[in-house]
């Protein structure tokens, strides 16, 4: 006859039982799909924010300091005879970087004169402020965000 496993539970609690050491578990290495994504986000977003033209190369994230693209394109071994100027964004400003120093352009005088010459014919009101040299110029204190991608398409297609 057969019998309830409660029956046969309550039978057996007397007996000694022996137990099963129990094996070590092995962990298994724990990948992070999020850090992955975000790894290949970045890459992404990196890829998205250069763009070259020419002879220009725009860095469009404000958060790329003008240093330090010099840098990273000395690092991908960027040529200097195919690559002559560097333009970043920052939030309210513009930066324009000689890359190329043997190229005989002034900078400074350049910006100077492409201010003037959108002030004058293309109505800008803003306020723009120019500081730089020969081998860079930074344009600040520009708040519309058309008139600074205006400015930015402008300078690459002068430029390139």
């Amino acid at each position: 006859m057969l019998k309830k496993y409660s029956d046969y539970i309550n039978e057996n609690k007397h007996m000694k039982t022996s137990t099963i050491p129990e094996t070590p578990k092995v962990q298994e290495p724990k990948i992070d799909i999020l850090k992955i994504k975000k790894k290949e986000q970045k890459k992404k977003d990196v890829k998205e924010t250069i763009v070259f033209t020419g002879k220009v190369v725009l860095f469009n994230d404000g958060k790329i300091k003008p240093s330090s693209t010099i840098s990273l394109l000395e690092n991908k071994n960027v040529s200097k005879d195919k690559l002559h100027y560097i333009i970043t964004e920052q939030n309210d400003s513009i930066v324009l970087l000689k890359y190329n120093v043997e190229t005989k352009f002034n900078v400074k005088t350049f910006v100077d004169t492409f201010i003037k010459y959108h002030k004058d014919n293309l109505n800008i009101q803003e306020n723009i402020k120019v500081d730089g040299t020969d081998t860079y110029a930074i344009l600040s204190n520009i708040h519309d965000s058309n008139v600074k991608s205006l400015m930015v398409k402008n300078l690459q297609n002068i430029l390139k």
